[in-house]
């Protein structure tokens, strides 16, 4: 899976706009200054392996002919940033099915969520360009 977006700050605001394909979220800061227009980073963490955990339980379950009526995930942090360490979350899946396949499903997402491998592994960031602009 390849993926890239592009984050383009709100003139005059410390919010920003991050956008791919046609969709898009606002991120804001995580401070008392912030405008809580939008998602803070620690957020967005959280929302992006929860969805990698919503969405591997979906592609499971179609390959299983498994009718899953609902997804429920729960993340947060355990602390606040930079310090925090841990990211911790909790699942809740109803689906017409025996226990022992829901939970199959839930063991399958959990050992191919992508996101939260990444995360796992100590995947490298690297900034590859960056582009200064002097204004005085």
């Amino acid at each position: 899976m390849k993926a890239k977006v592009h984050i383009r700050t709100v003139p005059d605001t410390d919010a920003a706009i991050g956008w791919t394909q046609g969709r898009s979220v606002v991120v804001d800061r995580n401070s008392e200054t912030a405008l809580s227009l939008g998602f803070n980073s620690a957020e967005l963490l959280c929302l992006s392996v929860g969805a990698c955990y919503t969405n591997e339980v979906f592609l499971e379950a179609g390959r299983r002919a498994v009718r899953v009526r609902s997804v429920h995930v729960d993340v947060s942090v355990d602390g606040e940033w930079p310090a925090a360490q841990h990211l911790t979350a909790s699942m809740r899946v109803e689906a017409d099915a025996d226990e022992e396949t829901i939970a199959e499903l839930v063991e399958h997402a959990d050992r191919v969520a992508k996101i939260p491998n990444l995360l796992r592994l100590g995947t490298s960031v690297r900034l590859t360009d960056a582009h200064v602009i002097a204004r005085r």
